[in-house]
């Protein structure tokens, strides 16, 4: 079987196999370097002609990176049953159909075991696009909804939600990387995929685990009621918030100010699911995880998450926690430590504990 993607990454062995197995001709150097040999005038001398491929003469030589650019590609429909099989019997990897709610952030490479990211307090998955591309593995993202949320009573029965609905193609151990009030959902993802045998490898991304009570931080650092009064603005006209109250309270307070600002710019729909996320209750005394679960918590060093108790609670819920710092704040540490969180989650996931 010649594939196009071992020729892509492998020009000389593909080629030789080719010339030998295939063809029954002499192999020659110049097979597997295209752009670097007197073929290439014929490339220039085509241009003339309307059939050429304008794309033809754009690079100088094959890139081995290019051999899954496919996957990145959205496709308008599903596949049909017989192009599936085909795949399967060429030996593709192909991404499985998803729920509305799953999101593919970095589909490559295909091969890697992928990452699970769970939303902020918003639902959404807008803090993770940088880091997706950062890491060394497809990402997928768990984007909350209305429907995932209807008659849900706490965070524990939405952790549970969203464990059943990762696809197969989720190995062990799982991975979970999770952002600010998404931590709090991944911690009891990892418990409920603890009970039912799976190891798990956390990540918290400045973010709390659970559960409320008077020894834990409080919860979005104290602010929770004053943005469910802003949000309850946008949707109750007799609301004690005005519109010119909504875009200019928090001014004094940089973090409120910032929440403020994300509201702002969410739909209706999506405002109504951050209201019920963060309404959503978490009082259930947890288990201690086993060594099922290994995690890492990254804090922002100049966030309050640094400073307030959100570390050490983390710690006494999992035990052997690995710790790391890293520049920014707590809305900003994602996009500007970038490569050093890429890195640190990277090692975390490569050095997980068997």
């Amino acid at each position: 079987m010649y594939r196009y993607e071992d020729l892509v990454r492998n020009p000389e062995e593909s080629t030789r196999r080719i010339c030998g197995e295939l063809l029954g001709i002499p192999w020659a150097p110049g097979m597997a370097q295209p752009y670097s040999t007197p073929a290439t005038d014929t490339f220039k001398a085509a241009r003339k002609f309307a059939t050429t491929d304008p794309k033809l003469l754009r690079r100088a030589t094959i890139e081995a990176a290019l051999a899954d650019k496919w996957r990145e590609i959205e496709l308008p429909k599903s596949l049909q049953p017989s192009t599936n099989l085909l795949a399967q019997l060429f030996g593709y990897e192909l991404l499985p159909e998803l729920a509305t709610e799953l999101v593919w952030l970095c589909r490559i490479p295909a091969h890697a075991q992928p990452i699970i990211m769970v939303h902020d307090f918003t639902g959404m998955l807008w803090g993770f696009n940088k880091l997706a591309r950062a890491l060394r593995a497809p990402c997928l993202g768990i984007q909350c909804s209305k429907r995932l949320l209807d008659d849900c009573k706490s965070v524990q029965e939405l952790a549970w939600r969203y464990v059943r609905m990762l696809p197969p193609i989720v190995h062990k151990p799982v991975r979970l990387v999770a952002y600010s009030f998404g931590c709090r959902i991944a911690y009891r993802m990892a418990l409920a995929l603890e009970q039912i045998g799976e190891r798990v490898q956390l990540v918290l991304l400045d973010g709390p685990v659970g559960p409320d009570h008077k020894r834990s931080p409080p919860r979005m650092g104290g602010m929770a009621s004053r943005i469910l009064e802003l949000l309850r603005s946008r949707t109750n006209p007799k609301s004690a918030f005005g519109a010119r109250d909504f875009m200019t309270i928090g001014q004094d307070d940089k973090e409120v100010d910032t929440l403020v600002r994300m509201v702002n710019m969410m739909g209706e729909e999506d405002a109504e699911v951050a209201m019920s996320l963060i309404e959503l209750p978490d009082q259930e005394r947890p288990h201690t995880p086993t060594s099922c679960v290994s995690a890492l918590f990254v804090s922002a060093k100049s966030s309050q998450n640094f400073t307030n108790g959100t570390v050490e609670s983390a710690q006494h819920h999992l035990p052997g926690l690995e710790l790391a710092a890293v520049p920014g704040g707590h809305f900003d540490f994602i996009d500007q430590s970038v490569e050093q969180i890429a890195k640190c989650i990277n090692h975390f996931f490569s050095a997980g504990k068997p």
